[in-house]
C-alpha cells in the first residue's frame, strides 16, 4: 500500500512511514495511525494548525497494481480569532 499526498505532508510506502520526504513545515505534527493502513484508511490527523495550513491538500492511495490508485481530497479552513500578544 502505498499513501502520498500532493504536497508532502506524510507519505507512506514501502510498509514504511516516508518522514524524510516530509516538507518541513509538517515536520513532528501528522499522525498516520498504522492500524488502518492495512485496510486503507489514510485518516491524517494534523496538529497544532496554523493558519498557514489552509488549503486543499490531495491524497493518494494505490496499491502494488499501477492502475489502482484512488484519489481522495479535502478542503482545510481554519477558524478563530486571531491572538495578540
Amino acid at each position: 500500500l502505498e499513501i502520498n499526498w500532493d504536497i508532502p505532508v506524510h507519505n507512506f510506502y514501502y510498509g514504511q512511514h516516508q518522514l524524510h520526504l516530509q516538507h518541513e513545515s509538517y515536520r513532528n505534527r501528522t499522525t498516520l495511525p498504522d492500524q488502518g493502513i492495512s485496510t486503507g484508511d489514510a485518516s491524517l490527523q494534523l496538529h497544532k494548525v496554523n493558519v498557514s495550513d489552509e488549503g486543499r491538500y490531495k491524497c493518494y492511495i494505490s496499491t502494488v497494481r499501477p492502475d489502482d490508485v484512488k484519489e481522495s481530497s479535502v478542503n482545510l479552513k481554519i477558524y478563530g480569532e486571531k491572538q495578540t500578544v
